[in-house]
């Protein structure tokens, strides 16, 4: 359970850093140079512009001949383009995934820290204490233990686990010195 604790805090963790890094990169790093009220859509646009009214003398349904051009032209307002250069956008995009690998970086040391802090803690309050583990392979492992005051080396291969020796002597060693 201590275990699905540590990666749902990991994953709260790198959401908030997220989240504050847009709140404060959104505006100026992500937005374009133009503030939005400056700017027009193509929509925003041509809903916008209003004909010339045509006038009253003409007939309800006008026949043009080929030749004729009407008198006057719906003019719609010019769009404002917005011109976003490669370069920003490069810079963006590299910022960006600085950002990503900082992030990740940040979990990957986080969450180890948190392994290491959970183990030590459940020893605390156990009867069987897990003192220390080695890697020989792979995939074999050393184990020192201890249950109830005596320490145990133990090896765990993928086939087995393995009782080595019980560590009793070093201790009557230690106080017989």
């Amino acid at each position: 359970m201590s275990c699905i604790d540590d990666i749902v805090q990991g994953f709260l963790f790198m959401l908030y850093f997220y989240l504050i890094l847009c709140c404060l990169c959104g505006n100026s790093v992500f937005a374009g140079d133009d503030s939005p009220s400056e700017t027009l859509t193509a929509v925003e646009a041509f809903l916008s512009a209003q004909p010339t009214p045509v006038p009253e003398t003409s007939p309800p349904h006008p026949v043009l001949a080929p030749e004729e051009k009407p008198s006057e032209e719906v003019e719609f307002p010019k769009l404002q383009t917005t011109t976003t250069s490669y370069e920003s956008a490069f810079l963006k995009m590299i910022f960006v995934l600085i950002a990503i690998l900082v992030v990740v970086f940040a979990l990957f040391f986080i969450l180890k820290r948190l392994s290491s802090k959970r183990l030590h803690q459940s020893n605390q309050l156990r009867t069987i204490k897990i003192l220390e583990k080695r890697a020989i392979s792979p995939k074999s492992l050393l184990y020192l233990i201890e249950i109830g005051g005596q320490k145990i080396l133990i090896a765990e291969s993928q086939l087995e686990v393995r009782l080595i020796s019980s560590l009793d002597w070093i201790e009557n060693d230690r106080q017989s010195l």
